[in-house]
């Protein structure tokens, strides 16, 4: 059964996603990088349903394949051919070495702005299409003791290989984001439980799920806001790995607790109804917000001769959604036409 919330939490984490790339300052930027992008690892944790691992391997890697990694190819070329034919929006320099640095960039998953430009935010599609494939792998049998036990494992190995390959090869990062995959297990692993766990708790009073939602957040923020470095999940960036983990299990877990409690309410149910419709197409915001982030910047520069985050992250939100409402017009159009 499809949690009626999960579409909050998606669209609260790609709200958070497109604000702190549009330029946030710190202390915020460090504020929001600290769970913006677990949550989304513990949503995919909530929305994984373990009779998958009954399905035919390679019927769920084609699943896999159709809902992850075609459209981060699509992603990456639509991103590619932008950027290259418009370099001075972009701000690089047009070359064949560039290019080169580009097409290895996606080829390996490297979500770096130096590697992948301004579309890189869709190597989180990598690192989830690899945690999903754990979780089949690791799933058939004992599921919950075995999927504990990787919880220290995989962050261990991840941890080890990045050792290695900085100490053999100057650079700690490990190809297609499987690095990012296994530190993220257990992230995925926690909204999981809470998955499981939800029906069994479905007769304690939603006063009880309030309180745990702010110890929780608030625990979580006071821990990570005071990690040694910056969490950032694309280029191997935990920082204090114990801090990162409070923060990047306490805070999604909270704000799953809190929407929990409160969703049922037919205010919040109206006033979130932008965030939810957010959540439902996080794949497209996900895809394009990085192609129009730096062409509105330079509006924004050109019409007050000075960087405004906020107005940037609006008009972001507005052009992306004009966007996505147009293509699904064209799309739905087109069916109709192809049908008849």
């Amino acid at each position: 059964m499809r949690i009626k919330y999960i579409d909050y939490l998606k669209g609260i984490g790609m709200l958070l996603v497109i604000v702190g790339h549009c330029g946030i300052p710190s202390p915020w930027w460090n504020y929001i990088y600290m769970f913006h992008l677990p949550l989304f690892f513990f949503v995919s944790g909530m929305v994984f349903n373990s009779r998958k691992c009954d399905i035919p391997w390679k019927n769920y890697l084609q699943d896999l394949f159709r809902k992850y990694v075609k459209p981060y190819v699509i992603f990456s070329l639509l991103g590619l051919l932008i950027t290259m034919s418009f370099p001075k929006v972009y701000g690089i320099e047009p070359s064949y070495y560039q290019l080169g640095v580009y097409v290895s960039g996606i080829f390996v998953g490297r979500g770096e702005f130096a590697w992948t430009g301004n579309w890189g935010a869709i190597w989180y599609l990598l690192a989830t299409f690899w945690l999903l494939v754990l979780a089949y792998i690791f799933g058939k049998k004992h599921r919950m003791f075995i999927y504990g036990v990787l919880c220290v494992v995989a962050p261990i190995t991840s941890v080890y290989l990045m050792n290695y390959f900085s100490w053999q090869y100057g650079n700690g990062w490990i190809i297609w984001n499987i690095g990012a995959a296994l530190i993220a297990f257990p992230i995925f692993f926690l909204g999981n439980m809470f998955r499981e766990m939800k029906q069994k708790l479905k007769n304690v009073p939603k006063i009880v799920f309030i309180f745990a939602s702010i110890v929780l957040l608030v625990v979580g923020f006071l821990i990570a806001k005071d990690n040694t470095g910056i969490v950032a999940f694309a280029n191997n960036g935990y920082g204090d790995l114990e801090r990162m983990y409070v923060g990047a299990l306490c805070i999604p877990l909270g704000l799953a607790l809190c929407f929990d409690a409160i969703y049922d309410y037919s205010l919040v149910r109206l006033l979130g109804k932008p965030v939810e419709w957010i959540g439902r197409k996080t794949l497209l915001f996900l895809g394009i917000h990085g192609m129009t982030i730096p062409v509105v910047k330079l509006l924004v520069y050109k019409w007050f001769a000075y960087e405004n985050w906020i107005l940037t992250a609006v008009l972001v939100l507005i052009v992306d959604t004009l966007f996505i409402v147009v293509y699904e017009y064209l799309k739905d159009r087109l069916i109709q036409i192809v049908g008849e």
